[in-house]
């Protein structure tokens, strides 16, 4: 018996030191919860009622477009900024100037690294979304590839 009492007093202290105590009792009746007011999950409407979507001319596209004039011919733009992305580098071979400033990113979900075959540089492990940059002041072919994957590989032609 005296146990019975010890731990309604244990709680009554635990409730009280928390804050807590004896929870207030309702002062109106409570109401009833509305769930739905038609029938769930509803009518389905018969087949010969059910036609093709229509399609939405606003809708975004989740790729890039471009546009050129006829006549017109789109130069390509030079681009220092390489992608690590799908396991592979983006893209693999890449001719630069001696002195140019490159810089990957890891697009990806996966850790990567950047790393020169002969040692000139490497970039550590590159979380997602991080980036590494490197300047690049030995002309020739400079190979490269990710420690953490081997069979991910690239080259820099450098002039």
């Amino acid at each position: 018996m005296g146990r019975g009492l010890l731990a309604a007093g244990l709680l009554a202290a635990s409730l009280a030191a928390c804050g807590g105590g004896a929870a207030p009792q309702p002062t109106a009746t409570p109401r009833p919860i509305l769930i739905s007011s038609t029938d769930t999950p509803g009518p389905y409407p018969a087949p010969s009622e059910i036609q093709p979507a229509v399609p939405n001319s606003t809708a975004l596209t989740p790729f890039a477009t471009s546009t050129v004039e006829a006549g017109a011919t789109a130069s390509p733009t030079p681009s220092n900024d390489l992608r690590v992305q799908d396991f592979s580098f983006a893209p693999p071979t890449l001719t630069v100037n001696l002195g140019t400033q490159l810089t990957w990113t890891n697009f990806g979900p996966s850790n990567h690294t950047v790393t020169a075959n002969d040692g000139s540089f490497d970039s550590g492990i590159l979380l997602p979304n991080a980036k590494f940059t490197f300047t690049l002041s030995t002309p020739g072919t400079l190979a490269y590839h990710c420690s953490i994957h081997p069979t991910m590989q690239g080259t820099l032609i450098v002039r």
